[in-house]
């Protein structure tokens, strides 16, 4: 059996629009055969054209604030994201559950847990312990915890999740 080629996703222009549920219905098709950095500007274009919550007096669960990065520095990231991936050795699939679990278990606790310091923030954990945050980027977060590791650790060996302000959690 053949594997199928992945749908092409033309790049976003500016000032499109387009229907989430589409991206998300293309996305869904599309990623698992697609490489990672192929996947994650398919996930960035999904979060960018994702329009925000309408505003109807209801604050709702807080939206994770998108990579206000500008093109330059989201482009150099992505890149440095995936030169330390195809350098990175493979990692344990258990390990990167276990800090999900981690993390669910944390979430779970609210303000008084582990994460309680985070909300609002993008965190890295990893090995079941938060390693750095960052405000306004998860690309960034992302490249500077897995260059911060001794020795530099898979960039998707990290756990890298936004973490609600508390005062909008749902409780």
């Amino acid at each position: 059996m053949t594997p199928t080629a992945a749908p092409a996703v033309p790049p976003a222009r500016a000032g499109e629009t387009a229907d989430p549920r589409q991206l998300a219905a293309d996305l869904e098709r599309a990623v698992l055969p697609l490489p990672p950095a192929e996947r994650r500007a398919i996930l960035a274009r999904l979060v960018a054209l994702t329009p925000d919550p309408p505003a109807n007096g209801h604050p709702g669960p807080a939206q994770p604030p998108q990579d206000y990065l500008p093109p330059a520095e989201q482009a150099r990231i992505v890149a440095e994201l995936n030169e330390l991936e195809a350098r990175s050795p493979a990692f344990d699939r258990g390990e990167v559950n276990a800090d999900w679990a981690w993390m669910w278990r944390e979430q779970s606790r609210g303000p008084g847990g582990e994460l309680g310091p985070y909300g609002g923030k993008h965190v890295a954990i990893y090995r079941g312990r938060v390693i750095g945050s960052d405000e306004a980027s998860s690309l960034r977060l992302q490249l500077r915890a897995s260059q911060t590791l001794r020795p530099p650790v898979h960039p998707n060996r990290l756990v890298v999740v936004y973490v609600e302000p508390w005062d909008h959690a749902e409780g």
